[in-house]
């Protein structure tokens, strides 16, 4: 998804990934999205690292197998998930943010492949 961001974006960006520490990583890198890609054996710590990152006022995206089968299961922390193949719609995600400065369920309605909660209620 990164080298396809890379090469659509009109604008620069900076990529992390990060295996260690989320917590420090995040603190000390700033990111205005953070994705988090889960599997349904992982899913829990997808769960917690977008808590921790939320908490921080990060806006938070899930991808992954898990979600894309199980789009009930997004979390309250988790601004939206990305259902199926992931690069067009993260760099739809990624246009969105940076026009909007933020993903709310009208900004998120225009995004084909996401499903997100608007009002206790997944669309």
């Amino acid at each position: 998804i990164a080298s396809y961001l890379e090469k659509y974006l009109p604008f620069e960006y900076q990529v992390k990934i990060i295996d260690d520490d989320i917590e420090e990583t995040v603190q000390s890198f700033e990111p205005d999205i953070v994705g988090v890609s889960s599997v349904s054996q992982n899913f829990n710590l997808a769960k917690r690292i977008c808590s921790l990152t939320k908490a921080m006022g990060i806006c938070t995206i899930v991808g992954g197998v898990h979600i894309s089968m199980l789009p009930e299961s997004l979390d309250e922390n988790m601004d939206c998930g990305v259902i199926g193949e992931g690069e067009q719609t993260m760099l739809d995600i990624a246009m969105a943010f940076q026009e909007h400065r933020a993903l709310g369920p009208d900004v998120l309605a225009e995004i084909p492949g996401v499903v997100f909660r608007d009002e206790n209620k997944m669309s």
